[in-house]
């Protein structure tokens, strides 16, 4: 069993702040950076005993726009954590930000279902479950999930870019209207007291 939805909901919501924020940062002229974390995952999201998530681990993230300094990993060099990475990351292909809502889509999926929408146990076996098969619908694996939360959530699990929420801004924004909707608070604090009734 995952965490209770709702918990999972505030936690994915506020990491896709974090890459709102990181997707459209600029330099000191107000260039856009471009970045792209492209390593989001259960070892990188660090939840403070204050209920508070935080995306860690900026190692990898690259800069893909302007006259910058970019990472020593180039296009066509694939790094990350296989069972997170979007098809095209896995293809070694260009990158943005949608990247990294698919990546947020896996680590939702996995926290609210008990387990990952790719099960593969090796890296050939996810590289095609990533790229040909449809995750198991997460109502068919947990009781009573909301059916709202199950289309946000595979929609950021799109093959296509072009089909997933298109910034992690617009994936924020359909977590906080679905609480809204559903009549759910769900705040830091309550964050923090799932914490402390675990540790």
């Amino acid at each position: 069993v995952g965490v209770p939805w709702r918990l999972a909901v505030r936690i994915a919501s506020e990491v896709a702040a974090g890459l709102d924020h990181a997707h459209n940062a600029r330099d000191s002229a107000g260039r856009g950076l471009g970045l792209v974390h492209r390593d989001i995952s259960t070892s990188n999201v660090m939840l403070s005993y204050s209920g508070v998530a935080k995306i860690l681990d900026f190692g990898i993230a690259k800069a893909v726009q302007g006259n910058i300094k970019r990472s020593k990993t180039e296009v066509g060099t694939v790094k990350g954590k296989v069972p997170y990475m979007s098809p095209e990351q896995l293809q070694g292909l260009p990158l943005d930000g949608r990247s990294d809502v698919f990546s947020l889509g896996v680590l939702l999926y996995e926290v609210t279902c008990g387990q990952r929408p790719f099960p593969g146990e090796n890296t050939p076996q996810l590289t095609v479950q990533i790229m040909n098969d449809e995750p198991t619908a997460p109502s068919i694996l947990v009781e009573g999930y909301p059916p709202r939360l199950q289309h946000i959530v595979l929609r950021a699990l799109a093959k296509k870019p072009d089909e997933r929420w298109q910034t992690a801004r617009d994936f924020q924004m359909a977590l906080e209207a679905f609480l809204g909707d559903e009549h759910v608070s769900c705040t830091a604090y309550d964050v923090e007291a799932y914490l402390r009734s675990l540790y």
